[in-house]
């Protein structure tokens, strides 16, 4: 008689849900269900800021120009939004290269204070939402003053600190040709 195969709990499939560092690491899809990347664009995309590191270093996001992301909110459960439209996934990493250029001050409820705001490489990769897998990577530094840096809300962990901000026309200047042209093969 063949084993059986082990039957598969729904929180074992690969479904949508929270997206974590594991897409960025190329350790799961954004979404199976996604739009192949392939053939001429438009690409649509959307960007994910995740920490590599330890979680001490909060980033103001990347705002990509009209009509590149199909504003994906990360809540799988809004059925108005198609997540299945996002083609590719860009993944922000920085880490602090330098000292403090300023600082955040924050008054919401929940947190009041200020963090410092520090200089700050950014690491670009972007991935095929469908598998995961790397289409493109690139770097750049924070260009940003303090002030542009500060991000709307931040969670402070005790040492946290503020990644200087790149700029939004230069990213997607890096990121144009991924949208507007042909897929890239592997």
């Amino acid at each position: 008689m063949a084993p059986e195969k082990p039957s598969v709990s729904p929180s074992d499939e690969e479904t949508p849900g929270p997206v974590s560092t594991a897409v960025c690491l190329g350790e799961r899809p954004y979404n199976p269900d996604s739009a192949p990347y392939a053939g001429k664009g438009p690409h649509p995309m959307t960007i994910i800021h995740y920490d590599s590191g330890p979680a001490t270093l909060e980033l103001q996001y990347v705002t990509l120009p009209d009509g590149w992301d199909p504003e994906v909110d990360f809540d799988w459960s809004d059925e108005e939004e198609d997540h299945n439209k996002v083609q590719l996934v860009v993944c922000d990493d920085a880490v602090a290269t330098g000292g403090v250029i300023g600082t955040c001050e924050f008054d919401y409820p929940g947190m009041s204070g200020s963090m410092d705001v520090v200089q700050a490489d950014h690491t670009f990769v972007v991935r095929e939402a469908r598998t995961g897998r790397e289409v493109a990577d690139f770097r750049m530094q924070g260009t940003a003053g303090a002030e542009e840096s500060c991000p709307s809300s931040a969670m402070d962990s005790g040492n946290t600190q503020i990644a200087q901000a790149v700029n939004d026309d230069a990213v997607a200047a890096k990121l144009r040709s991924l949208y507007e042209g042909p897929a890239r093969k592997s």
